[in-house]
């Protein structure tokens, strides 16, 4: 475990560990399609760490797990507190989501969580300059794509799914899909 030398990262998390606490913040904060979704009585503390890179541990301030209403998933709740915000904050925000759904499927879960992080800033000054969704980092006009493939950003594509004749008519490429 990490330690906390920090007043305000002590007392974050002190307070976050506190169900009663992290479930108000969480219902205030979070999406209300997302609060609609969880059965808020089945919310527990769990396991603050996720799976980074080479299976390297990361560590979230506090992390809940609780129960969907209607569907098989659980629903993971990351709450991490930042005095300082950086250019990359939201790229390491999306590290400890795909880090958490890493564990997860790394656990032999047949479905993974629903997975949800709630920043909670108090740095210095108001003005927040650096990108607030992932979209930022993109221009106006690509934006909205950028944003769809950051959610769907993969085609894989399976040979065996195609015919021999699928293949052979794929102009340029075809050649090349058939040796494999």
């Amino acid at each position: 475990m990490r330690t906390r030398n920090q007043p305000h990262d002590r007392i974050y998390k002190d307070l976050m560990e506190d169900i009663d606490i992290a479930k108000s913040f969480a219902m205030h904060y979070l999406r209300p399609k997302v609060v609609k979704r969880i059965n808020w009585s089945t919310l527990e503390l769990t396991d603050s760490s996720v799976m980074g890179q080479d299976n390297k541990q990361l560590y979230a301030d506090v992390v809940y797990r609780a129960k969907t209403k209607d569907a098989p998933e659980d629903v993971i709740i990351l709450l991490n507190h930042e005095r300082k915000i950086t250019k990359f904050l939201l790229i390491r925000i999306l590290e400890y989501i795909l880090g958490s759904l890493k564990k997860l499927v790394k656990q032999g879960r047949k479905q993974a969580a629903l997975i949800y992080h709630l920043t909670f800033y108090n740095g210095k000054g108001k003005v927040h300059t650096h990108p607030r969704s992932l979209g930022d980092y993109f221009s106006a006009a690509n934006r909205e794509l950028a944003e769809e493939l950051l959610l769907d950003a993969h085609t894989i594509i399976n040979v065996h799914d195609y015919t021999d004749e699928e293949l052979a008519s794929h102009p340029e490429s075809g050649g090349l899909e058939l040796v494999m």
